[in-house]
């Protein structure tokens, strides 16, 4: 038996057998069954947690890098500070990287991009689609001391909200190398 309803804490789990005519009915001993409250990591690259974003470039003050870590996923007022667009349309690579308040070890990294209603945008969830903006293709690298290493690849991407995992790696600072995208 499977279930998803049991809140955070301990729970008494008991099975119930009502009989049939040839086995009587019987209940088992309670199971004491501990539900651990969901780990939600930090998100080290916010700004209000000493992330400072920095970009290759920035098409002008409206679409300034601070957009990309300031916690508003959705791209509200995109064209207002709500989002990073780079300064060279159509050639890449672009980047924007994060540098920590020092070392921390990360194992994911989700890249939010502009949402085809930009200017009525929603909360995106993992399967909202775009189709006429966004960025398609991209790397998301760590610094190591001396070089940038490639933790994933994402090619063809047409999701708003792109989540990529990766092994733990431990590093000061997070980039997202942008390689193509819907519009250019």
């Amino acid at each position: 038996c499977a279930t998803n309803a049991l809140a955070t804490g301990s729970h008494a789990i008991v099975a119930n057998y009502s009989g049939d005519s040839t086995n009587a009915a019987s209940t088992s001993s309670a199971l004491a069954q501990v539900m651990n409250a969901p780990v939600k990591g930090t998100n080290v690259a916010l700004a209000s947690n000493g992330g400072v974003a920095s970009a290759s470039s920035a098409y002008s003050n409206a679409y300034g890098v601070a957009g990309v870590n300031d916690n508003r996923r959705a791209g509200f007022s995109w064209g207002n500070a709500g989002g990073w667009n780079d300064g060279t349309p159509s050639a890449f690579p672009d980047w924007v990287q994060i540098r920590f308040s020092g070392q921390r070890t990360i194992n994911q990294v989700i890249v939010y991009t502009v949402q085809d209603n930009y200017p009525n945008p929603v909360e995106p969830s993992d399967s909202t689609t775009f189709t006429l903006y966004g960025l398609t293709d991209f790397d998301v690298q760590s610094w190591n001391g001396s070089a940038w290493v490639t933790l994933g690849s994402v090619r063809g991407n047409n999701l708003v909200k792109r989540t990529v995992a990766f092994d733990p790696v431990t590093t000061d600072r997070i980039r997202i190398n942008a390689i193509g995208s819907k519009d250019g």
